[in-house]
């Protein structure tokens, strides 16, 4: 253990898979005998690190509704990598207000 912790290595490791696994803070806290504040500060670290790795987006992206059912509504927009097909993200509804994309290749924000 480092110098001015209160919790091992491996401690810390587990909280953050945890933190990330688990369906709220407050169950993970629960879990592991901590407080939830603890947790959500291993998630910021964790969120930390995988941020400055940066996310790049396909050339092509490909957008399209389909059928399911959630308590958002019967259609769900699903984006999608339009070579390789891989789902990126599935909104809950396709009743999105706007898309804004800057830039070819840097990013899409929907808002």
């Amino acid at each position: 253990m480092d110098k001015y912790q209160r919790y091992t290595k491996e401690w810390n490791q587990v909280v953050r898979i945890r933190s990330v696994k688990a369906k709220t803070f407050k169950e993970a806290g629960e879990v592991l005998g901590t407080s939830s504040s603890t947790v959500i500060r291993r998630f910021k670290e964790v969120a930390k690190e995988q941020m400055t790795n940066g996310v790049r987006l396909p050339k092509a992206i490909a957008m399209d509704e389909y059928k399911g059912d959630t308590d958002a509504g019967t259609y769900q927009l699903i984006i999608a990598n339009a070579e390789t097909h891989e789902p990126l993200d599935i909104l809950p509804n396709r009743r999105k207000k706007r898309f804004k994309i800057i830039s070819a290749n840097t990013e899409l924000t929907l808002n």
